[in-house]
């Protein structure tokens, strides 16, 4: 057997580029292979057993294949008339078979049709009974929402009316404030008078 100079091989893969753990693991699986290697006498030695092993194979064979084929013709035979028969009646029971499953399944897709229009129909009914509930809570929100409007207009016209008298009052104060002064002004003049000419009342 061969031997190989690992060492070798190691700086070769080193300098080829590999690292350290990638150059040790392949050394570490050509090894492995190489222990199960045979040498070239080995072969040789394989080879004359291997060419006396198959000639007796090959007679042996060959009386084997002979006898078995007169056996298998013969039960090819039987085997033939048994499978016609066979056939025959799998191809009877096939066809009774057939048209059972296709009534039963016939059944089966007239309940699930039944069943879709009863679902479609209670569906209708549902969004029906939907419809009209929003249609209904629709309409309580319009008549909420002219209540609200209605509520606001009031306000707005008593908040009118209460800024139209708080004017007025406002106005009235502002008469009241200018007559005060203006008779202030006319009882200061008349004693500025009476000081002047010396008749004070």
């Amino acid at each position: 057997m061969a031997i190989i100079d690992t060492h070798k091989v190691f700086e070769s893969l080193r300098d080829a580029g590999f690292n350290e753990a990638q150059a040790k693991a392949l050394l570490g699986a050509v090894g492995e292979s190489h222990e199960t290697l045979a040498t070239k006498a080995d072969l040789q030695d394989l080879a004359q057993a291997t060419k006396a092993d198959l000639q007796d194979l090959a007679q042996a064979t060959k009386a084997d294949l002979q006898d078995l084929a007169q056996v298998t013709k013969a039960d090819l035979q039987d085997l033939a008339q048994v499978t016609k028969t066979d056939l025959q009646d799998l191809a009877q029971v096939t066809k009774t078979d057939l048209q059972a499953t296709k009534a039963d399944l016939q059944a089966e897709i007239a309940d699930v049709r039944a069943e879709v229009q009863a679902l479609a129909q209670k569906n209708d009914a549902e969004f029906a009974n939907v419809r009209a509930e929003v249609q209904a809570l629709a309409l309580e929100n319009k008549a909420e929402f002219a209540g609200v409007r209605a509520d606001l207009e009031a306000l707005r016209q008593e908040t009118k009316t209460e800024r139209r008298e708080m004017e007025l009052r406002m106005r009235l104060h502002l008469g009241a404030i200018v007559v005060i002064a203006a008779g202030l002004q006319l009882a200061i003049l008349a004693f500025l008078m009476a000081l002047f000419t010396g008749v004070i009342p």
